[in-house]
């Protein structure tokens, strides 16, 4: 179905209805402040993102290995790719920071967490990253997004609805 968003006064079973009222829209929430725990919190994963990265690049010289990005955006670069095309994400786009993330291996060096040197790497972290709450929430965000709207973002004009003009 289609239909048109308008100010023009508008009767339903031969009865005007009043017209919408902007004063007694609600607005769109406000972001709430972090919590002082919050914030500890987000500094901590931060602090610990950062501190895996330098390790990372001290491991990589002493071993007179060439240098990685550690940052997160090759790998999103390599890894989303995959993810969209072969996992049904199409619109998956989470932060990069979710690739910068590196661990240590049992009894080994510390690795980055979705290595991307190879195409099997790539393919094998691919795998494993289509499972993360950030990849799968950024895809259906996206979707909502594309058919509601940002959140607080006025629409007007014209109006379509496939779910509307099947299931009505």
């Amino acid at each position: 179905g289609e239909w048109e968003e308008t100010t023009q006064p508008l009767a339903f079973n031969g009865t005007e209805l009043k017209p919408p009222d902007p004063a007694a829209e609600v607005p769109p929430p406000k972001e709430e402040a972090l919590s002082a725990a919050q914030e500890q919190k987000y500094t901590e994963a931060d602090g610990e993102l950062q501190d895996g990265r330098q390790k990372i690049d001290q491991q990589r010289e002493a071993a007179e290995e060439e240098k990685l990005c550690t940052c997160g955006y090759v790998g999103k670069l390599k890894v989303m790719p995959i993810v969209c095309d072969e996992h049904g994400l199409s619109l998956a786009d989470p932060p990069k920071r979710i690739f910068a993330v590196v661990e240590a291996t049992p009894g080994g060096p510390l690795q980055q967490r979705f290595p991307h040197a190879t195409e099997d790497e790539c393919v094998g972290s691919a795998e494993r990253a289509k499972d993360l709450p950030e990849v799968v929430l950024s895809h259906h965000l996206a979707k909502v997004s594309a058919t509601l709207g940002r959140p607080g973002e006025r629409r007007g004009g014209a109006h379509t609805s496939a779910w509307y003009a099947r299931e009505a």
